[in-house]
């Protein structure tokens, strides 16, 4: 029997924020130049939507594989920001 990857924990995440053909491609030949694509998608993804999320929100402290839950009271609002799809499509590949 195979052992499992430990892509699994995440993989539900992953499938929402890589490209499909990427995400195909890490499942498929998990490779280390597959595994640095997906980690510069990853990393460019966050650096774009970091610019648009508050400071008080700001997970940036967090290290690779740290993970943070708790409690916030608040309020949230959900906007349509101007250009933020063309943006995002723009660095989608």
């Amino acid at each position: 029997m195979l052992p499992e990857s430990p892509l699994t924990t995440i993989e539900s995440r992953l499938r929402y924020l890589l490209p499909a053909e990427m995400y195909v491609s890490m499942w498929g030949n998990p490779s280390v130049d597959i595994m640095l694509e997906v980690h510069k998608h990853l990393r460019t993804l966050q650096r774009i939507v970091h610019d648009y999320t508050s400071k008080q929100i700001d997970i940036t402290k967090l290290k690779p594989g740290d993970v943070k839950t708790e409690w916030q009271h608040g309020t949230m609002m959900f906007t349509d920001l101007a250009g933020f799809t063309k943006l995002m499509e723009a660095n989608a590949s």
